[in-house]
């Protein structure tokens, strides 16, 4: 199962400075470099076509600004042609997990999670794709990358400092869009692996749980894991929201009326048919 590029928290917000002695540009250490501006002409499906301007930088395009007005350029690894390539295509030819590992830390795809298991019976885990090696900064908050030469991305992570596991003793491995292990665990720290836009887990502990209720598992048993749509996170939510069903929330107002009733009559799954799922889910993102 993949973990998304935000996971790993490869996209970057880098803080640009401008002043007015130089209209048009942006700071980069000791110079003021020209923005490259790009036109796209966007059709619209029964309206009226859409021109966007943009503006890049060296690190990225520009994309917000941040409190104080200042401009916030997007840094992403597939901005950059040497994140991407074809190593992983040897994966075709890796006869055991170990092998398997080092072409994936080599590889140029959107950082995944990668579980592989050989012939011999070895297992193992690790991030596929390329780790920025971030220097001057922890990756936590947007900075200034064109105010300090030794601030920024500087080459990417080597292979051999990825974490891995190998044949964990508990025999299996489960994967999702989380982190399977934690900074202190790994002893890395948020500078290489990040620590946010990661999923909260529950959707990885759930298929561990399922994995670890078999004792011998058939094609069945996995493809049972896999469709297993059990919103068992979302059940709190659910009953938080159940909680809030008296007559002076409702009086008045229809739709909660409705909604309520519908989230009564959930089934507890993400059922692509089943309201309810979306309304709790909805719930718990405006509460958060």
């Amino acid at each position: 199962m993949g973990l998304h590029e935000l996971a790993w928290r490869l996209r970057r917000y880098v803080i640009i400075e401008t002043d007015a002695e130089h209209p048009n540009q942006y700071r980069n250490v000791d110079e003021y470099l020209p923005y490259v501006v790009r036109r796209e002409h966007i059709d619209v499906r029964g309206d009226t076509a859409v021109e966007v301007e943009y503006r890049e930088t060296i690190w990225g395009p520009l994309i917000d600004a941040d409190l104080d007005g200042k401009p916030l350029a997007l840094s992403w690894t597939a901005h950059f042609a040497s994140a991407t390539n074809l190593q992983q295509f040897q994966l075709e030819t890796a006869s055991t997990v170990e092998r398997a590992l080092e072409i994936a830390n080599s590889a140029g795809i959107p950082v995944q999670n990668f579980v592989v298991g050989d012939a011999q019976g070895h297992i193992g885990w690790t991030p596929i794709g390329q780790l920025p090696k971030r220097v001057g900064f922890d990756g936590r908050l947007p900075v200034c990358w064109g105010c300090d030469k030794n601030i920024g991305w500087q080459g990417w992570v080597a292979p051999q400092d990825y974490p891995r596991i190998v044949d964990p003793y508990i025999g299996q491995l489960w994967s999702a869009n989380s982190r399977p292990l934690g900074a202190a665990q790994l002893g890395l720290g948020v500078d290489l692996i990040g620590d946010e836009d990661m999923d909260r887990g529950a959707r990885t502990k759930q298929i561990r749980d399922d994995l670890l209720a078999l004792n011998k598992a058939t094609p069945q048993d996995m493809l049972n894991v896999q469709l297993d749509d059990r919103a068992v996170f979302l059940k709190r939510w659910r009953d938080a929201l159940v909680r809030m069903e008296d007559e002076a929330y409702l009086r008045g107002h229809p739709s909660r009326r409705a909604a309520l009733q519908v989230v009564n009559e959930w089934s507890g799954e993400a059922n692509v048919d089943d309201a309810g799922y979306r309304i709790v889910r909805a719930f718990r993102a405006a509460v958060q």
